[in-house]
Order: C-alpha cells, then structure tokens, then sequence
C-alpha cells in the first residue's frame, strides 16, 4: 500500500528537533529560576564606597538610584549575586569571608561595596545570654571554629560555657577570663553652714569693719 505523504529532508527534520529542544530548555530555565523573597532588607547605595555585614547563608539587595551597567570584583566562593531590576540585586552569601562587588551604573560611574560575610553563631550567643546574665562574652565564627571573647564573675562558668559550645562546633578557641564587676555605693550627707562676711563702713572720715551673716533658706539634711 502506497502513501502520497512526502518525506521532510534530515536537515529540516534535525532543525525542528533543535528548536524544540532550545524552547524546552528555555522554559525549564524560567521555571527553576531561584525565587527570591520579598521582604528582603535592601541597601540604598549612594556613597562612592559602602561596607555591608551579612550573616552567612542570608541575603541583602543592593539598589542604585541609576540603572545598574555591570557588577565585577566579587568572590563566587563568598558570594551569589543576581539581577532583579535594572536598579538593583541580590546578593546571598555563601561562604564566610571578605569580598569586594563594584557596580558600574549607565553613567559609567563606580561604586565600591565591601561586604563581610560572618558565620552565623546568634543560637550560641543567646543560650550564653540566658543561662549566664552575668556575663558578658561574645561569640564570633572563624570558618568552622567558634572563638568566645569576654568575661565571667565565675571561674566555673568559663568551663560551663565552653563544654556549650564543644556541643556546636567541632573547635572552641577560649579567651574567656574571670572579671569582677565592683559596685561602690557612697553615702554622702549634706548640710547647710550659715556664713559670715566681713563689709567695710564708711561714716564720714570713720572706717570700720562689721561681720555681716548671709541671709540663707533653712534647708533640709540631704543624704545620697
């Protein structure tokens, strides 16, 4: 049984599936584009030079008053930067570390941001800051290792603090040392003195010098 269908060339055929393929690709591209959340703290940037802090593993965006040209400078390793809208983007930090990103806006000017990327050690912070009111230590992150900084009224704290943290991080650098806030309560009293002054008086060619006392309120005794 013969067909009247034709049969297309292999180019056309080989075009065909390509362009199916790119418009597959293409929309599995817009699909897994990362979503970014709206309530997101944005940075106004106007100062030629900026410094922003951001905790690892969160996200700031940076916006221009002028259309954003291109973005260089910055760490991939540290730092993920995207565009939302001609004026500003997204940056997640990855890593912990120092990396610089320079915006070059439609005027051709540059704006230099330095950004710092900590290591997120707050959980730590905050049970240090319930259980021990006293103290007053700060935690900080060096890649995988927590240091605590400050100071205790107790010895045993030191160690009851750092067995917490060891429960958190693999390696505890101490610098924890013993200090004793001292309160001194003063007790002052406070009277009143009645005072005299000596007045010269002049009668005639007569001079003479009279103790005169100085007009004062009763006060109260005063205790602090």
């Amino acid at each position: 049984m013969h067909t009247n269908a034709k049969r297309l060339p292999k180019s056309v055929c080989l075009l065909t599936v390509l362009a199916t393929a790119c418009c597959g690709a293409r929309a599995f591209a817009q699909q897994s584009k990362p979503t970014i959340p709206p309530n997101e703290p944005v940075v106004q940037l106007s100062a030629k030079r900026t410094s922003v802090l951001i905790i690892e593993k969160f996200s700031k965006n940076l916006e221009l008053k002028t259309k954003i040209k291109r973005v260089d400078g910055f760490d991939p390793a540290i730092l993920k930067v995207t565009a939302l809208t001609p004026c500003r983007i997204h940056v997640q930090a990855i890593g912990q570390g120092l990396t610089t990103v320079i915006l070059t806006d439609e005027k051709d000017a540059t704006y230099t941001i330095e950004i710092f990327v900590k290591g997120d050690s707050r959980l730590l912070q905050t049970i240090i800051k319930n259980k021990f009111p006293d103290s007053s230590v700060e935690t900080f992150l060096v890649h995988d290792s927590v240091v605590l900084r400050g100071c205790v009224n107790k010895p045993k704290n030191i160690t009851q603090i750092v067995e917490i943290a060891e429960c958190l991080y693999p390696k505890v650098v101490n610098q924890i040392t013993v200090g004793v806030t001292q309160k001194v309560k003063m007790k002052m009293k406070v009277m009143e003195v009645q005072k005299s002054w000596p007045i010269e008086i002049f009668e005639g060619d007569q001079r003479r010098i009279e103790q005169v006392d100085l007009p004062s309120a009763q006060s109260p005794l005063v205790e602090c």
